[in-house]
């Protein structure tokens, strides 16, 4: 897939994530005719909704971790956008295995910039930053298979 329709996935899953959110997770709401006005290629809607469907399925853990490196905030406090940025990249970097973390990081911080403000883009940028040090990176070590000494391979 193409980097710009990745780019594109990435919006496409936003704004229905913020549509998500903004209803309250209204069964009502029914994306399918979004993909359909989209005109955008079936991989890219496919990608799209990878996101989408893995974010709302692990809401409650991405919350907790987001929670957990907010300082002197409340998650309900975040913007609806900052609020889906900072869960999509989540799945994105801890579900994904296509996209380097980096790459995933940066296009938060774009897609923040693109839909908010920069100083909200700072916000996510600290964020996701404090989260990728001190979670993510110890997740990833982790999980990393181990010679039978018990080292790093």
């Amino acid at each position: 897939m193409e980097i710009k329709d990745r780019k594109k996935a990435r919006r496409l899953a936003l704004q229905v994530l913020y549509m998500f959110d903004l209803m309250n997770y209204d069964s009502k709401f029914y994306p399918e005719d979004l993909f359909r006005k989209s005109k955008l290629n079936q991989k890219t809607i496919d990608y799209a909704k990878f996101l989408i469907y893995g974010t709302l399925k692990n809401k409650e853990y991405y919350d907790n971790i987001i929670k957990k490196y907010l300082k002197n905030y409340r998650i309900e406090r975040l913007s609806y956008i900052e609020r889906n940025i900072l869960r999509m990249a989540l799945f994105e970097i801890l579900e994904g295995k296509d996209v380097p973390d980096k790459v995933v990081l940066d296009e938060a911080i774009e897609l923040t910039k693109y839909f908010s403000t920069i100083s909200s883009s700072k916000f996510v940028n600290g964020v996701l930053d404090e989260i990728y040090r001190n979670f993510i990176l110890k997740e990833k070590n982790n999980n990393q298979p181990k010679n039978n000494q018990g080292e790093d391979l």
